[in-house]
């Protein structure tokens, strides 16, 4: 798939906050920790700025829609459909767990994906990667730490892990052949899907993007 240019993409679901544009001349990116979810707009303002960039210059707005952070998805989903509708430009969302996935699946490979969801849980999903084309297991999930231990043991293995660091990941020593606690999704990764695994982008409506949550949370 050829990338639509110029392309913004933006995520806030978990403690990192980032945007991204990609442009002819390479993708550009900003991160900031996510001490205060407003930090996103502004910041995401400035890349455009700097730029000359409006909204309706854009071809493709792409947002991380979770699970994650509910203040943070839903700030960053909301914040991109403003711009959508602003510039009429067209959407597209990406769940924060396969965007990991895809940046760190190498072929033939079975891997789990976690980020911390509070109170000791995480939000999971598993995927296998055979011949460049990645296959997620099932819905994501919210799993305590002993479920998350049970649910890679049920898979067959070896299986790698990777996901935003937390604690939990110390509990599965020996769970798994390889394990990685520093992969956030990101923006820049977002933008990435477009020549890696367009397959992960949904294509939705101008200004309609909705945040989305494990299959154990409630949401509105």
């Amino acid at each position: 798939m050829t990338p639509v240019l110029p392309a913004l993409a933006v995520d806030a679901s978990t403690r990192l906050l980032s945007c991204a544009l990609h442009t002819a001349e390479g993708t550009i990116e900003r991160q900031a920790r996510a001490n205060a979810v407003e930090a996103l707009a502004p910041m995401t303002d400035r890349l455009l700025e700097a730029l000359d960039l409006k909204p309706s210059d854009l071809g493709l707005i792409v947002v991380g829609i979770g699970p994650g952070s509910f203040i943070g998805t839903r700030s960053a989903v909301t914040f991109a459909n403003v711009l959508s509708y602003a510039g009429q430009t067209p959407m597209a969302t990406v769940s924060g767990l396969d965007s990991i996935a895809a940046e760190v699946a190498a072929d033939e490979d079975r891997l789990v994906v976690a980020i911390e969801a509070g109170r000791g849980r995480v939000y999971a999903a598993d995927y296998v990667s055979t011949a460049g084309v990645l296959a997620r297991g099932g819905a994501p999930r919210t799993l305590e730490n002993q479920e998350l231990r049970a649910f890679i043991a049920g898979l067959s293995g070896p299986v790698r892990l990777y996901g935003q660091g937390f604690t939990a990941f110390d509990a599965l020593e020996g769970t798994v052949l390889a394990r990685h606690s520093g992969v956030f999704p990101t923006a820049g990764a977002h933008l990435r899907l477009q020549t890696t695994h367009p397959e992960l982008l949904e294509p939705c409506g101008i200004g309609a993007a909705v945040a989305q949550y494990s299959s154990r949370d409630s949401a509105p």
